[in-house]
């Protein structure tokens, strides 16, 4: 399901007993996140359809710290409207001038 210059995923399927665990490893290059949104919601739709637990950790380039952006409320509405959630809501790139928050874990889990 990877586009070159829109999504690289890696995934893969873990059982540990009776639970089976859905990772997803996401990059999204910079400045492409309408076509990164279209294709990552057709991604979720192929695996959130399991009992598996899921969690996708990536560099997703959207900021969620800026809830006015088009893009991050966008993801959100996406990420809920499957059962998910972002586990991370703090700056994980500080620089003198700005704080983001553009790598996240993402899951159905109770975590």
């Amino acid at each position: 399901m990877s586009v070159e210059g829109i999504i690289e995923i890696s995934a893969i399927d873990i059982r540990f007993g009776k639970v089976i665990y859905t990772l997803l490893s996401i990059y999204s290059p910079p400045g492409n996140a309408t076509e990164f949104l279209k294709k990552f919601e057709s991604v979720l739709a192929a695996i959130c359809w399991t009992e598996n637990t899921i969690l996708i950790a990536g560099d997703f380039n959207i900021n969620i710290l800026n809830q006015l952006n088009a893009n991050i409320q966008e993801l959100s509405a996406v990420v809920n409207s499957y059962g998910l959630k972002h586990t991370i809501h703090v700056p994980t790139i500080n620089t003198h001038t700005t704080k983001s928050c553009i790598d996240n874990i993402i899951t159905n889990g109770n975590y």
